[in-house]
């Protein structure tokens, strides 16, 4: 068993509104990591993260599953919470535990309630927090309009540090500001990706 010291340790809570797709985002950061041999799905109740039987059944998260994954010889344990207000309870001992909020919106319905209940619990106890825009490749979604939202309700200092390069059915890449670098990805869940970097990216519809 590896063993990390303190400082190597990153603790994150994924919280939201139901539905903007925390447990399949923690499905692909788990099988990214190759902590996973799999990319559960939740259709299928196959997901690490939602394991018991009244989960698998009704598709959403009850309880706060603890997870974790080594990445550049760091250990985050993820903290993948319910979004259905039954289960508040769950998020706000979840944020106890936690020293940042990873708060996902869905990318079609932008901000709703969940969303603004979650930020208010952050916002109480002066948790930071980043804003994963999610599902950008549903019909509709809109990466700029939630972006814009999310910066007139919540914070206008909010810094975007990667964006979609085509959201909607055909999404596959994103643009990393901060390495200048666009990522394409392969479509068939493999993880699998092609790198461009700055100055040689390619049009948009090739």
């Amino acid at each position: 068993m590896l063993e990390f010291k303190t400082e190597n340790i990153r603790n994150i809570a994924l919280i939201g509104h139901g539905d903007s797709g925390k447990t399949t985002l923690t499905e692909g950061m788990l099988f990214t990591a190759k902590e996973s041999k799999r990319f559960g799905s939740v259709d299928a109740g196959t997901t690490v993260s939602d394991y018991n039987a009244d989960e698998i059944e009704r598709k959403i998260s009850i309880n706060t599953s603890v997870l974790h994954c080594t990445w550049n010889n760091n250990k985050i344990n993820i903290l993948d919470t319910p979004g259905y207000m039954d289960f508040t309870g769950e998020v706000i001992g979840a944020l106890h535990a936690v020293e940042l909020g990873a708060l996902v919106v869905n990318a079609v319905s932008g901000i709703e309630v969940g969303t603004e209940i979650v930020w208010g619990y952050c916002e109480k106890d002066n948790l930071p927090r980043i804003i994963i825009i999610n599902k950008l490749n549903k019909e509709h979604a809109g990466f700029q309009k939630t972006l814009d939202l999310l910066k007139k309700q919540f914070s206008n200092k909010a810094i975007c540090v990667q964006f979609a390069a085509n959201e909607g059915i055909t999404f596959d890449s994103i643009i990393d500001v901060l390495s200048m670098k666009m990522f394409k990805f392969s479509k068939d869940k493999s993880g699998k990706k092609n790198t461009w970097k700055k100055g040689i990216l390619p049009m948009k519809n090739s």
